[in-house]
């Protein structure tokens, strides 16, 4: 059972209805869970017209609370309707509602899911936008730049630390570890991502390069977020850190 989660915020203009009509009439076996984050345009409209296909709901915040608290609510929705007492393993993942990632690279994530989440003994699988000879991975010079540093940041002191933290694919294995992680509210917005790989067990995250990814203009991120971001940088740091050390004492 596999369940993908789509945050959506004032997205009216970047939704492509025809990838997503296509991606949703091709995977009917996928639970797509769209979560509108108080939008103030016509995207819950959108989204709702999505309910047509029988594998799509429709979660509706009533304010924005950031990209990491829409995909918090997504999983504890999926949690709450999937109880772990099923007999069939369950993934449960989000994915960017701007179309980067290509319909062949979101397939070949699912079907490496099983292999590593479901056979394997991986919690995570995520996604990676490396830029090597013979993939088509577009994206801007200077976001990459800024990208990179603040992985390398991030990365001192944390041997595990993903090549690209912030690609916008990621599935995980359902299971009560996921659960703890995701029952109380993340510390920051944009590296909530972090919060939760930092917080499963040593060795459980696997990471993939993708094939293809181009960059949608419209992000909502722009120079004057600067400041938070090196700011939570910093913080997320000291999250990781603290759940590091819990996994070697035992607390957990």
């Amino acid at each position: 059972m596999i369940s993908l989660i789509v945050p959506c915020y004032n997205e009216q203009r970047r939704l492509n209805i025809p990838y997503w009509h296509d991606l949703l009439a091709k995977h009917s076996d996928i639970n797509f869970l769209f979560v509108d984050d108080g939008s103030k345009d016509e995207t819950l409209k959108i989204l709702n017209s999505f309910e047509t296909f029988p594998n799509v709901k429709v979660l509706a915040l009533e304010s924005n609370s950031g990209k990491g608290e829409a995909v918090r609510q997504g999983f504890l929705k999926v949690f709450q309707r999937t109880p772990l007492s099923i007999s069939l393993p369950v993934i449960v993942g989000f994915l960017d509602c701007d179309g980067a990632f290509s319909h062949s690279d979101i397939l070949n994530g699912i079907q490496l899911s099983n292999e590593v989440l479901v056979q394997g003994n991986y919690e995570a699988l995520i996604s990676s936008r490396v830029k090597m000879l013979g993939r088509k991975i577009e994206r801007s010079e200077l976001r990459h730049f800024i990208g990179r540093l603040i992985a390398t940041l991030i990365s001192f002191g944390w041997s595990e630390s993903p090549y690209d933290s912030q690609s916008g694919f990621k599935m995980f294995l359902m299971t009560d570890n996921l659960e703890r992680i995701i029952s109380k509210e993340f510390k920051t917005k944009w590296f909530f991502d972090l919060e939760i790989l930092s917080g499963l067990q040593s060795g459980s995250i696997y990471e993939y390069p993708l094939n293809e990814w181009r960059e949608i203009n419209g992000s909502h991120l722009d120079f004057t977020s600067a400041p938070r971001i090196i700011s939570e940088v910093f913080k997320v740091r000291n999250i990781i850190k603290t759940n590091r050390r819990e996994w070697i004492n035992g607390s957990h």
